[in-house]
């Protein structure tokens, strides 16, 4: 039978979609992830947050991003969506 597709061919058209999702969330979980972990919820006295600064695995994690915040046309809207978060280059 011509109509039917092999179970590969079905599994190839998948591998595109799955790259984009992943993509699409490494992206969008920079921001949220940064700000949990260098706001841990201690306030000072005075009101301020006490941060721990960025851990060097953060730094690591967070390089791909920076890069096409820095270096693509996206670079408007991953500023303004890390600004939503309060992403701030250090």
């Amino acid at each position: 039978m011509s109509g039917e597709r092999s179970p590969k061919s079905h599994a190839v058209s998948w591998v595109p979609i799955v790259i984009i999702a992943v993509a699409t969330i490494y992206i969008l979980s920079v921001p949220p992830l940064t700000r949990v972990v260098t706001h841990p919820g201690i306030r000072k006295s005075d009101g301020k947050w006490v941060t721990i600064g960025r851990p060097d695995w953060l730094r690591a994690y967070a390089q791909p991003y920076q890069w096409l915040r820095e270096n693509t046309p996206l670079a408007g809207v991953l500023q303004r969506y890390g600004e939503w978060f309060g992403y701030v280059v250090k």
